[in-house]
């Protein structure tokens, strides 16, 4: 599997450009300038240690998931039991 890109995984954790500026402490046009592909005249880097943070919070994500995963089993389970 390809290094998956700061565009693609904030895409991909759904996280807003006014959420990321907050997270990482820096103006929201950068956010969005890092987004943009890399051939593109005003792309600009993503900030230093984006992979860490962003890995915390898909980590962070994956726990929330697997808990609605299991409630909603169980929320199945219980009604087809009626």
């Amino acid at each position: 599997m390809p290094e998956p890109t700061f565009a693609e995984t904030t895409r991909a954790l759904c996280l807003t450009g006014p959420m990321l500026s907050k997270m990482f402490g820096v103006p929201a046009q950068s956010i969005r300038q890092a987004r943009l592909s890399p051939s593109s005249k005003g792309y600009r880097p993503p900030p230093d240690g984006w992979e860490a943070v962003l890995l915390d919070v898909a980590r962070k994500r994956g726990r929330e998931m697997q808990a609605l995963v299991k409630a909603l089993e169980a929320a199945v389970r219980e009604r087809q039991a009626l």
